[in-house]
């Protein structure tokens, strides 16, 4: 099937085989290798090298220096030096300005001087010239947008050349305004009385990329299939990209599982990608990183707000920034590795790679692929069930128990609780005499796991709450989470707390929770003989959201409230928005 860029180049050589002189535009969004698809593969159907020109408008300040640009890039015309020598040099040369053409000739630059040698050109000079005019929408401010677009109608009209603008018309609109009115209303008016021919360049995904790649050590499919997927055609970011990854290459000589590969591509792919497109600076990386943590919290507390006591009122409002709103699009932070997407962040900002960094990390998740083999096990076992017609259910329930079995103490490394309570359900559904047995065995070292990782998470309302919804579902795990936590403990109280203010700004993980929790009377007594310990406490219920996570704390706030001695000034407090 014939492409949008082979149908354009077709109809480009049959416009340049014509005697005809004409106005053409080749548009397209920046970067999708407009440039590079007339240079490389169009300029070719113009049967004589010679008569074509290629003008870059980008640096150039005025109409003059644009026909000087075209005279002498005009091979006939660079062959006639002696003549501008005798009939135009030596007539200016008091001119401090000037266009040195070799050694021994130069050309002033004068309004007088390049007007008249236009003017002295007749339509046989420039019989079948071909000239491309690039950049236009970088062209300099200095040079009147109307004028150049008079030019280009006296280029078509007088002197019968065949004229190819290239630009990307969308970006008109960022120069600055004519008469009142933007460039592109003024492109748009001459468009309609001088343009005969439009065609918008749109290459696929594919042609922009192999347009550009060359030889890959890692495997092309993946790379292709994270530019396609995310619809990048610009071929200087897809460029920028392969460059960079090429400098990863030691990373083949690891030996690295496929999936663990797969996934670094991705994260490279996407961590250079953004960069390319966005180009923010280290401090507005940072910036735009704490951007989206606030805004996912605010996401977070509205959807928690529709099912809890919070009123609207008390979430602070979200300010949008409208740069960060349009890094949100690109921004796909599920499918990659955070860890690596930093020491990538610093590579680029510093052009320092740390191998050693990079090698210890994919070598750990190498470690752990065993995870992803065990979810594919599952997953296989599952599809097998679903269309498999002669898997009875007896042949599936043995072939469950061997993975649970032999799993068991990782699950939680592996199923989430959703799926493990799945699995669970199965489990008790299968006729295997040790399941009562393999259930509690499960069951006891995943919320072991949980309770190891997460209680120690400070999280604040964001934290999971994985041991709390097992509890829920499995009533009798409760004197085993119990004695596990038993061993949560504290020495000095003032340290504790304090910790929690300088480590993770009054925070509080659910093994902090348990803690104050198991200590409570010990905290109250410190809170009415220790003013500075009170305000620690103060603090701490000031930087929570929900009650929940401080309930302990507010419970003895209450008791002091109750109690004639305290309750004036916990009142105060109260109004003055303390506590």
């Amino acid at each position: 099937m014939e492409t949008n860029k082979e149908l354009i180049k077709e109809s480009l050589k049959e416009l340049f085989t014509s005697k005809e002189a004409f106005i053409t535009i080749l548009s397209g969004e920046w970067g999708v290798g407009k440039t590079y698809f007339w240079k490389e593969e169009v300029s070719d159907y113009i049967t004589q090298t010679d008569k074509q020109v290629y003008i870059s408008l980008f640096g150039l300040n005025s109409i003059d220096e644009i026909k000087t640009n075209i005279l002498f890039n005009i091979s006939k015309f660079k062959k006639s030096t002696n003549w501008l020598n005798k009939n135009i040099v030596s007539r200016f040369k008091s001119l401090k300005t000037v266009l040195k053409l070799d050694d021994n000739v130069t050309i002033p630059l004068n309004m007088e001087i390049i007007s008249s040698l236009f003017s002295l050109l007749t339509e046989g000079d420039f019989k079948e010239i071909v000239i491309c005019f690039d950049d236009i929408e970088r062209i300099s401010s200095k040079i009147d947008f109307k004028d150049f677009m008079g030019f280009l109608s006296e280029l078509k009209e007088k002197k019968k050349c065949q004229v190819v603008i290239i630009l990307n018309e969308n970006e008109l609109d960022n120069l600055s305004n004519i008469d009142k009115k933007p460039y592109s209303e003024i492109f748009s008016l001459y468009k309609e009385k001088i343009v005969d021919y439009e065609f918008h360049y749109k290459p696929s995904v594919k042609e922009c990329f192999d347009a550009v790649t060359k030889e890959l050590h890692f495997d092309k499919d993946i790379i292709f299939d994270f530019f396609n997927k995310k619809e990048i055609k610009n071929i200087r970011v897809i460029n920028q990209c392969l460059y960079h990854l090429h400098k990863f290459l030691f990373i083949i000589e690891l030996n690295l599982d496929s999936r663990i590969i797969e996934k670094f591509l991705q994260t490279a792919l996407a961590t250079f990608s953004f960069k390319m497109i966005h180009n923010l600076s280290e401090k507005e990386f940072e910036e735009f990183k704490s951007y989206k943590e606030a805004k996912d919290k605010y996401s977070t507390l509205k959807s928690i707000s529709r099912q809890s006591n919070i009123k609207k009122a008390e979430i602070e409002d979200f300010d949008k920034i409208e740069k960060f709103e349009k890094c949100l699009k690109d921004y796909e932070s599920k499918i990659y590795w955070h860890k690596l997407e930093k020491i990538l962040y610093n590579y680029l900002y510093s052009a320092l790679i740390n191998e050693n960094e990079i090698k210890e990390f994919l070598q750990n998740e190498n470690e752990n692929t065993f995870i992803l083999d065990v979810q594919e096990a599952f997953k296989q076992l599952d599809d097998n069930y679903l269309y498999q017609l002669n898997l009875s259910k007896e042949n599936y329930d043995s072939q469950l128990i061997k993975i649970l079995e032999k799993n068991k103490t990782k699950l939680s490394r592996i199923l989430s609780l959703d799926k493990l309570n799945k699995y669970i359900k199965k489990l008790e559904n299968t006729n295997d005499k040790n399941k009562i047995i393999l259930k509690k065995e499960i069951l006891e070292n995943y919320i072991k796991n949980v309770m190891d990782t997460q209680d120690n998470e400070k999280a604040d309302i964001f934290k999971r709450n994985d041991v709390e919804n097992m509890l829920n579902t499995y009533p009798k795990l409760k004197e085993f989470v119990n004695k596990h936590r038993e061993v949560y403990d504290i020495y000095d109280l003032n340290n504790f707390f304090n910790n929690l203010v300088v480590e993770n700004n009054a925070y509080l993980s659910r093994k902090d929770e348990i803690i104050i929790k198991k200590y409570k009377d010990e905290i109250k007594d410190e809170m009415i003989s220790s003013k500075e310990f009170f305000r620690l406490i103060i603090l701490i219920v000031n930087n929570h959201s929900r009650d929940s996570d401080i309930s302990i704390l507010k419970e003895i706030l209450d008791e002091l409230k109750n109690d004639e001695k305290y309750r004036d000034k916990i009142i105060f407090l109260e109004e003055e928005k303390l506590i």
